[in-house]
């Protein structure tokens, strides 16, 4: 059985936060045709040694940290935007 490795490391600091990236990540998997359950791993970090797990399916890390660290072993499929209040104009980093 395969294992699946999913990070999310980046904004992820809160339970809360922890519940709505879950409920991003099971319909992802699902539209993938990834198991929701038993074989899936989603982890709240995104160190150098995570990513270089041979089950990484998916992260999410710092734009620092891709574009320094991982661009030369791992490809960026998107950047997300976020609506965080307090978080706009030069107060944004994304």
């Amino acid at each position: 059985m395969t294992s699946h490795l999913i990070l999310c490391g980046m904004y992820a600091f809160s339970p809360a936060l922890r519940d709505v990236w879950q409920q991003v990540f099971m319909p992802l998997c699902q539209s993938l045709s990834l198991p929701t359950s038993g074989t899936l791993d989603i982890r709240y970090s995104s160190t150098a040694t995570d990513f270089q797990n041979s089950s990484l399916y998916l992260g999410h890390a710092c734009e620092y940290s891709l574009w320094n660290d991982f661009l030369k072993t791992h490809e960026a499929i998107t950047v997300p935007e976020f609506a965080i209040d307090g978080c706009s104009g030069i107060h944004y980093s994304g």
